[in-house]
C-alpha cells in the first residue's frame, strides 16, 4: 500500500526551527532570543542596583551636609572637612570601580555581548560595596560625634590585612615548591649514588 505524504512538521518542533535534519538540539543549545533575554535581565538588574546605590549615597551626604555643616556648624573643626572629604573619595572610588563592571559591553556593529558583570559576586566588586556601607554608617554617626571618622581606617586597614596574607600565603606556597624540588633533587643524588654502587658490585663479581 502506498502510504500517504508525511504532513508538514509542526512550526514548533525544535528539530525543525534550530536544526534541519531531523535531530533534536543538545541540552547546552539555546536559541538567541534566550541569550538576548539573559543580557537584557541583566542589564535591567544592574541598573536597578546602580540607582538604589546613587540614592544611598547621595541621602547619606544630604544627611550629614544638612546636620553638621548647618544645622551644628558652629562645632566643625578641621578634622570634620578632613573625614568627610575622605568619605567622599571613597565613595567615589567604590562607585566608579562598581559602575565600570555593571556596564554593558558591545561589539564592533553596535550589538550588546554583555549586559555588564555580576555585581553580586565575590571579590573586589564585593569590597567596593562594603566602602559604600561603611561610608554610609560612618557619616550617619559622625553626626554624633567626630571621633567616628576614625571608623575609616576600617577600609585602609583591611585592605592591608588581605594584602598581607596573600602576599604570605604565596611566599609561603613558593618556598614549599622550592623545599620538595630541593629534596627531589637530593632523592635523584642519591639514586644514583646507588645504581653506580651497583653497578660496581656487579662488575667484582
Amino acid at each position: 500500500l502506498a502510504s500517504s505524504p508525511p504532513g508538514p512538521p509542526s512550526p514548533t518542533s525544535p528539530s525543525l526551527v534550530f536544526f534541519p535534519f531531523s535531530c533534536p538540539p543538545p541540552a547546552s543549545f539555546s536559541p538567541p532570543i534566550m541569550a538576548g533575554a539573559a543580557l537584557k535581565n541583566r542589564l535591567k538588574k544592574n541598573e536597578v542596583t546602580m540607582g538604589n546605590l546613587q540614592k544611598l549615597i547621595i541621602a547619606s551626604n544630604l544627611l550629614h551636609l544638612f546636620a553638621r555643616f548647618w544645622f551644628w556648624g558652629a562645632s566643625l573643626t578641621p578634622w570634620v572637612y578632613v573625614g568627610y572629604i575622605a568619605s567622599v573619595l571613597l565613595f567615589a572610588l567604590a562607585y566608579v570601580v562598581i559602575h565600570l563592571e555593571a556596564r554593558p559591553r558591545y561589539n564592533e556593529t553596535g550589538e550588546m555581548t554583555s549586559g555588564g558583570g555580576d555585581l553580586s559576586a565575590k571579590g573586589v566588586i564585593e569590597y567596593m560595596f562594603d566602602i559604600v556601607y561603611v561610608c554610609i554608617f560612618v557619616q550617619v554617626v559622625a553626626i554624633l560625634s567626630d571621633y567616628f571618622w576614625m571608623l575609616l581606617l576600617i577600609i585602609p586597614g583591611f585592605a592591608a590585612y588581605k594584602l598581607f596574607f596573600m602576599f604570605f600565603s604565596d611566599f609561603g606556597s613558593s618556598e614549599r615548591g622550592g623545599d620538595a624540588s630541593a629534596d627531589d633533587g637530593i632523592g635523584r643524588v642519591r639514586r644514583g649514588k646507588k645504581s653506580r654502587s651497583a653497578i660496581i658490585r656487579e662488575s667484582r663479581r
